[in-house]
């Protein structure tokens, strides 16, 4: 009850307010669409600050209009061509390429696959569009072959793929930490680790339009790789985190892992290199056995198997090194070929 104004009187009040379900729906439909755009308009400013902090030094081609960067060096043959894991880019071969050009003098060339780096990004492809889509990027920038293929993680599945698309090509391949087709349909474990990011990364996918990916960034949410940042220059780092909340990056990563859960690549085929020299570089931590049963694609004599004896996530810029031997062995193999 209430005193009525200018009254001794008592006016009672009116305890039953009914709230229509279709007004509640209303306001909280209004308040979201508040959010989305206020975070549209977040990141697009973001977006504009960004882009007068960093910006490419790579060289670039376009393929149906959209740019594709890459990284080219040395002068003598054969090429080797880099192709990085599931969310990294050319900058993860930076000490491997210099380490060859010193030691070898051999051409190497590494690249961005669309929506990493600054590569921009194009439809969801399958990965043997993606081996395709690479070997435009070859032709485009006359960087011609014959090529060694180096393939970390999903570069792997690219990899096999150019293998089995541009046999004549290929003079050997070296596979890091690869990931196995076959293990993907029969461990449940193996496919595991890839499953257990899909939420995670649908959220970081859209999150990415509207400054959600962003403010998770900033408050430590995202993970890097274990032993990027401790590896990674700088400059490099600063790039890749940048990006990394990008639409572009996230469409990219999860076209990729789309890939990999729908198991789109059937390239590992037993006898797929047909008797050229393998290297593989295995990652110390987990799923060994998985990845050294690669082994498969070529002769019993002309596999290598090197233990990275790896503490982190990214072998080629913990190890090198080893990057060193493997070249070694497919050249001194593939002379044994040639005569």
């Amino acid at each position: 009850m209430r005193f009525i104004p200018y009254s001794n009187g008592f006016h009672k009040m009116n305890k039953n307010i009914k709230i229509k379900p279709i007004n509640v729906i209303r306001n909280i439909f209004i308040f979201i669409l508040a959010l989305v755009f206020i975070g549209f308009a977040y990141q697009m400013i973001l977006n504009k600050i960004d882009s007068k902090k960093i910006e490419p030094d790579n060289k670039y081609v376009r393929i149906d209009s959209k740019k594709n960067y890459y990284n080219f060096q040395g002068e003598s043959k054969p090429t080797i061509i880099m192709s990085s894991d599931i969310g990294l880019g050319l900058s993860e071969w930076s000490k491997v390429q210099e380490l060859i050009e010193k030691e070898y003098g051999y051409r190497t060339f590494s690249y961005d696959r669309p929506g990493y780096g600054f590569s921009e990004s194009v439809k969801d492809d399958g990965v043997k569009e993606q081996a395709q889509h690479l070997r435009m990027i070859l032709k485009k920038s006359g960087i011609g072959g014959p090529y060694i293929l180096v393939g970390e993680g999903y570069g792997g599945l690219v990899m096999c793929n150019f293998a089995e698309l541009y046999p004549d090509l290929v003079q050997g391949v070296i596979l890091v930490d690869p990931i196995s087709e076959e293990a993907l349909s029969k461990n449940k474990d193996y496919m595991k680790q890839y499953s257990s990011e899909k939420i995670s990364r649908f959220i970081q996918k859209y999150g990415s339009y509207f400054g959600l990916t962003s403010i998770m960034n900033k408050f430590g949410m995202l993970k890097n790789p274990n032993g990027l940042e401790e590896n990674l220059s700088n400059e490099n780092l600063e790039v890749y985190n940048i990006l990394r909340t990008k639409s572009d990056y996230n469409s990219g990563y999860y076209s990729e892992l789309t890939n990999i859960l729908e198991q789109s690549s059937n390239s590992q085929k037993s006898g797929l290199l047909n008797g050229k020299p393998l290297s593989i570089i295995v990652n110390d931590n987990a799923f060994t056995k998985e990845q050294e049963s690669l082994k498969k694609l070529t002769l019993d004599n002309k596999v290598q198997i090197i233990n990275a004896k790896n503490k982190t996530d990214v072998i080629p810029l913990e190890k090198p090194e080893l990057f060193l031997d493997s070249i070694r062995f497919i050249q001194d193999n593939s002379l044994e070929e040639q005569n």
